[in-house]
């Protein structure tokens, strides 16, 4: 394989076994240009100085061997290498202002577009009729955007950690079956049993749900861009308002100087609970892909047969750097 000068500097850069939870390799990363398969050779050196074999977790319909273990659990320790990047404000502003400009896009005036457009939170050559009719929610671009700008988030995520040294977050492929459950309880104090009960009848409605969304025949008769919409709006939202904890930012997050609520756009992908519900949605893609009998989704299928080629790639102003 030929590198590029660029990423050739960049292998050189991560021939240290284990980086330090200060310094977030992602800020250097453009993930929109690199493939997966610049990324593998990105940790394949590391890798292979301490004999590990580079592994896939999640990321249907693409080949990303880029973990060295897919953990169902989510530990401190790859949460406070996640925190510097998640909570910086390139990133915070980066989801944040996404999602506003999509369920703000009725109230955006031709004036406030030009100023979104100065700003480079909407692509310069974008006439505002076009893009809010494909990119804002309910636009008829808005639910497959909705699967690719997370699942961007998901890849810088991984690659934050492995090139940390730490497993990647395995996908939830169903939800918990208890709101006790070992390692994902509903992280809230019960007063009384009966919201016990209430909560444990709320989680049993949102497994029900999920079943709809894991139905091959319902997922043949529906397009990708009308499930993200059905999903967003639906059970990806609910189940950020089922696992927002109380009090709303964890102890741990407070403590290393960050908020991580899982219900604002700003906080939310602070929060481990995050990673597991993006994780479900992001499976629930693979799913569509094998219904409806693609193989594989890319940018460009270049004439790939059984290729899903994505045509919803807006991802917002990009953090080009981390604060």
């Amino acid at each position: 394989m030929i590198y590029s000068t660029s990423l050739v500097i960049l292998l050189f850069a991560f021939f240290a076994p284990v980086v330090s939870f200060g310094a977030s390799f992602c800020g250097k990363l453009d993930f929109r240009e690199l493939s997966n398969s610049d990324l593998e050779q990105i940790v394949y050196v590391d890798y292979l100085s301490r004999g590990i074999a580079p592994k896939q977790c999640g990321i249907p319909g693409e080949t990303l061997n880029i973990c060295s273990l897919c953990a169902s659990d989510i530990s401190e320790t790859q949460m406070r290498a996640l925190r510097p990047l998640l909570g910086s404000k390139s990133h915070s502003d980066w989801h944040a202002k996404w999602h506003k400009v999509r369920s703000n896009g009725e109230k955006i005036s031709n004036g406030l577009f030009e100023k979104l457009k100065a700003e480079k939170l909407v692509p310069a050559n974008a006439t505002r009729n076009d893009f809010l009719g494909l990119y804002k929610q309910r636009g008829s671009l808005a639910g497959e955007n909705f699967f690719f700008m997370h699942r961007l988030m998901i890849k810088m995520v991984q690659m934050e950690l492995a090139l940390n040294g730490l497993p990647c977050i395995a996908p939830w492929k169903t939800l918990p079956d208890s709101i006790d459950d070992l390692h994902w309880p509903v992280p809230r104090f019960h007063r009384s049993e009966e919201e016990r009960i209430e909560d444990q009848e709320k989680l049993e409605q949102l497994r029900a749900r999920l079943n709809k969304y894991q139905d091959q025949q319902i997922l043949r008769r529906i397009s990708l861009n009308n499930l993200g919409m059905m999903l967003e709006g639906e059970l990806h939202q609910e189940l950020h308002q089922f696992y927002r904890s109380d009090p709303k930012d964890s102890p741990e997050a407070l403590a290393q100087g960050f908020n991580d609520d899982l219900l604002p756009v700003e906080t939310s992908p602070v929060n481990k609970y995050f990673w597991k519900i993006h994780g479900l949605v992001d499976d629930i893609l693979g799913l569509w892909l094998n219904a409806n009998g693609y193989q594989s989704i890319a940018t460009q299928c270049e004439g790939k047969p059984q290729c899903f080629e994505w045509k919803a790639t807006w991802v917002g102003k990009y953090p080009e750097a981390l604060d």
